[in-house]
């Protein structure tokens, strides 16, 4: 990642939105799969966040957006992976309070269940089924939410 970083800030001349996507979710409670889910979901984003937030303080700002999950919010998700986004959640609150001095504004969005071709809720289908059921079955709209819906603007 700080290759890529490094990368983009030289080819763009400057990183002004970082966004932090990365999941580790597994379908399980294992230590290896604690170990996934915070190592991708939250020291990813926390290895981001600190290559990046030095370059858009000198720059005079800039938009951090962590994607966290209802998982960190609610009960009924793998404990771990639960876990790992309730921690972005308070990992957003605390930047948005250092940063905001630097105009460096911090958010974090917690969908629910968001499916796509090739994602990890289609997979999960495959491995799962009645998990994922129940998951479609927790939410009010009977269905799983869709990329388009999450990066839509108003209603």
């Amino acid at each position: 990642m700080d290759a890529f970083l490094d990368e983009r800030r030289q080819h763009l001349g400057s990183v002004d939105v970082f966004v932090s996507n990365a999941t580790g979710f597994m379908f399980d409670d294992t230590l290896a799969a604690w170990e996934s889910c915070f190592t991708v979901d939250v020291m990813a984003a926390v290895r981001g966040c600190t290559q990046v937030i030095p370059w858009m303080s000198a720059a005079g700002g800039g938009s951090i957006l962590l994607i966290s999950s209802i998982a960190g919010l609610e009960a009924g998700y793998k404990s771990s992976y639960a876990a790992a986004k309730a921690a972005l959640i308070s990992y957003s609150k605390t930047l948005a309070v250092a940063l905001g001095p630097q105009q460096i504004r911090v958010n974090v969005i917690a969908p629910c269940a968001i499916t796509f071709e090739g994602g990890t809720w289609a997979a999960a289908k495959q491995q799962d089924p009645d998990y994922v059921q129940g998951v479609i079955d927790s939410i009010p709209s009977g269905r799983m939410g869709t990329p388009a819906e999450v990066a839509a603007f108003g209603p």
